[in-house]
């Protein structure tokens, strides 16, 4: 779309001022930015591409704001012209003040081995969580260039897109009328990200699904803490008695790790949806099909998906026996409990908003952070463990 805002009635556009804009106008802009429903803010960032040089700059589809679009994974698409070579871009957009985390820039990444896209950007109106900015470092096989706030509000002003000179072209002031174009093009629900709480957002609940409150509430656990979660929950089986066996370890241990991922089907872009047998990804029209239907964290993160989970088992405890049927269920708890550790809780019941959490709200943990990481220590020692205490048994039989 073309920036609706006219230039100065008798001037062009001119030169920037001298003179950077004062801090308070910053702000403002930012909450302006904030404020826009999702749709907005994408052809705010759609006309800042095109300023900067970008061409074919494409919206992706995004219907609903469920943080998510159906090609999962990224918002925006852009070609990048050097000479006769153009490079492809996929772009994620975050529209909050909270550090964005490493899930999103591995998730990014993924979407690049798996496109025709060369590069990759985040572009966030917050920060960046310091495992994010060290993902982006060290991959250098699929590059993610990551666009914090401060650069967002630089690139903007630069291109005079949402502020505008005043009227004697000394200093700036926002572009109200621009911004409130966007909005009224592009009208959409109440974001999660504008409430200061969850008791804001169970006012608001009729405007907000499982995935925005997770997105309000610190993300959730990457998927090798799950797997940890998953194998570490068999010491469960070791406490009973012909529970656990060294014959049984490596099949047992697959199991669970299988369990741990089960719950993120709902995911846009979750490990288990591109786990592969041959060429095939059996899981994937599955995992499609509940994104679709729940968004993240949704019925699968809820007791309703415990229960389903517990019956299909059924099959497998006629089949393989009940150890096997155990581990799949305990990897999927596992990974319940671990969700509800973190800041966005996991539902206490199906289809609705109230959370269960396991931690007090101060310990509650960030996707990507240094407590994360110390859980995954903790998780990998006691996998580690249990596999050398199998071993022992197996050598001592």
């Amino acid at each position: 779309m073309n920036k609706t805002a006219a230039p100065h009635p008798d001037q062009t556009r001119l030169p920037l001022p001298l003179t950077s804009p004062h801090q308070a106008v910053r702000d403002a802009l930012l909450d302006e930015l904030l404020a826009l429903p999702f749709h907005a803010f994408e052809a705010c960032i759609q006309d800042l591409l095109r300023s900067l040089g970008y061409t074919e700059v494409t919206l992706l589809g995004r219907t609903a704001w469920r943080g998510r679009t159906r090609h999962g994974g990224h918002d925006v698409a852009a070609d990048s012209h050097t000479g006769v070579t153009a490079t492809r871009i996929l772009i994620q957009l975050k529209q909050y003040r909270r550090p964005v985390s490493r899930r999103f820039v591995d998730e990014l990444a993924g979407c690049l081995n798996r496109s025709s896209a060369e590069q990759g950007m985040i572009i966030a109106t917050g920060g960046f969580s310091r495992a994010a900015l060290k993902a982006a470092q060290e991959n250098q096989v699929v590059p993610v260039r990551l666009v914090a706030g401060e650069e967002l509000l630089d690139l903007l002003i630069a291109a005079q897109i949402g502020v505008q000179p005043t009227k004697e072209w000394s200093e700036w002031q926002v572009d109200h009328a621009y911004l409130r174009a966007l909005a009224e093009r592009y009208p959409n629900r109440v974001p999660v990200y504008q409430m200061s709480s969850l008791k804001d957002a169970y006012t608001e609940k009729k405007h907000i699904t499982p995935s925005g409150l997770a997105r309000l509430e610190g993300g959730t656990m990457l998927w090798r803490t799950h797997m940890l979660g998953g194998i570490s929950s068999l010491w469960i089986l070791e406490a009973i008695p012909h529970g656990l066996s060294p014959e049984l370890m490596a099949p047992l241990v697959a199991c669970a790790a299988l369990g741990a991922l089960l719950p993120d089907l709902d995911a846009s872009e979750a490990k288990i949806k591109h786990l592969r047998l041959g060429q095939i990804e059996p899981f994937a029209p599955l995992s499609q099909l509940l994104h679709r239907r729940f968004g993240h964290r949704g019925f699968l993160h809820s007791l309703g998906g415990v229960v389903v989970v517990a019956l299909a088992t059924l099959p497998i405890i006629v089949w393989g026996g009940w150890q096997f049927a155990a581990a799949l269920l305990l990897g999927y708890v596992s990974h319940l409990i671990l969700d509800a550790c973190t800041r966005a809780g996991i539902p206490a019941l199906p289809g609705t908003l109230r959370r269960f959490y396991v931690l007090p709200p101060r310990l509650r943990i960030v996707t990507g952070s240094a407590a994360e990481e110390i859980v995954v220590a903790i998780l990998g020692s006691l996998a580690v463990l249990l596999v050398l205490h199998q071993l022992v048994l197996l050598a001592a039989s």
